[in-house]
């Protein structure tokens, strides 16, 4: 449990600078089970994910006129993609769930990982039979909390990306962070966009004071952490050859128009965003009751081996969206701020330096 955790931590820290999800007591909510365990999670984790995808498709640029021949520009931005308020919470009812109940009542809004603290109960009542065992007493415990007040109400998403001039006004945009890999963790983020001038294709335009350009760019993380049977091993269930996978991909493909007076460069783009993420635990589990212990050949109340209870995929962050923003540069160093008005509309700013 103390690897899983960290791995959340971990995961948290991409996502926020801080353990955004360290709320998520996983041990608690799965003594319910997989199948339980998957519906609460994919409901409680979605508008994280949402979140965080549409962080991440922005940040991409902040003018539509590409470098000079190997100009180059290294710019850090931070994202906010705000959680709707209508998805900070989500409708609990217990007949959704075989044997995971609300303490008190049938039905209660429950806060998603986007919103505040819960203190309504949860139950897995005695008799319950998880996963081929039974329960001798109450699992008492309470429903997962949110990460509460945010900037914005998102999931902060910091982006670094190195753009390079190209032949035919075009630029590679670069985004990458070097992998990590240290035996029980590892972590790739890589991304690669190009933005290229179609106003040089268009008769008529060449010579217009605007600058007109297409831009697409895909961004994917990876993370993962193993944990082993000491580490996730309660009275409730253990785990072997454990690991929590975190997977998520990005993309957006945008026109983009600026113009440029002075040091101050104003920007619009008018595009689409495709995201998608996964969620997997994975590993051999356990259950067993009160005063069971696995492999004990003495003891009838120990579950059949689950492999990999939980699976989750989230593909909810497919959308249009406009972006408004301005940019100011003084010498090399650049500063910007754009607004992007999607379904998790996104605040972005940043600073960078630019060179042709």
């Amino acid at each position: 449990m103390k690897q899983l955790r960290r791995f959340l931590a971990i995961t948290g820290l991409i996502f926020t600078f801080y353990a955004s999800f360290g709320q998520i007591e996983i041990k608690d909510i799965m003594r319910a089970g997989a199948a339980d365990g998957q519906k609460y999670f994919e409901q409680y984790m979605s508008p994280g994910f949402i979140s965080f995808n549409n962080g991440l498709s922005s940040g991409w640029y902040n003018t539509a006129k590409p470098h000079k021949l190997f100009g180059v520009d290294l710019t850090v931005s931070m994202n906010f993609a705000s959680i709707p308020e209508d998805m900070r919470t989500f409708t609990f009812n217990n007949a959704d769930y075989s044997v995971l109940q609300l303490e008190n009542g049938t039905s209660a809004q429950l806060p998603t990982i986007g919103g505040g603290i819960s203190n309504e109960g949860m139950i897995v009542a005695a008799g319950s039979s998880v996963e081929g065992t039974t329960y001798r007493t109450d699992q008492l415990f309470n429903a997962a909390s949110g990460i509460g007040k945010t900037p914005f109400n998102a999931i902060p998403t910091p982006t670094l990306t190195m753009g390079i001039g190209l032949p035919k006004n075009t630029d590679l945009k670069i985004r990458y962070i070097p992998s990590i890999n240290t035996g029980d963790f590892s972590f790739d983020f890589f991304g690669i966009g190009i933005m290229h001038d179609i106003k040089q294709w268009i008769p008529g335009l060449k010579l217009a004071p605007f600058d007109l350009s297409g831009f697409v760019g895909t961004t994917t993380m990876t993370s993962e952490i193993g944990f082993s049977t000491g580490d996730i091993n309660q009275d409730d269930f253990e785990a072997r050859n454990g690991a929590a996978v975190l997977k998520t991909t990005s993309t957006t493909i945008q026109g983009v128009i600026s113009k440029k007076f002075g040091v101050f460069t104003p920007y619009a783009g008018v595009g689409y965003n495709i995201a998608s993420s996964s969620f997997d635990l994975k590993g051999i589990y356990q259950y067993k009751d009160d005063n069971g212990t696995p492999n004990d050949p003495n003891d009838d109340t120990i579950s059949d081996e689950i492999k990999d209870p939980i699976s989750l995929k989230f593909s909810e962050g497919n959308t249009p969206r406009v972006t408004v923003g301005a940019r100011v540069k003084l010498l090399i160093l650049t500063f910007h701020a754009d607004y992007t008005i999607q379904k998790y509309s996104t605040f972005s700013a940043g600073i960078g330096l630019s060179v042709r």
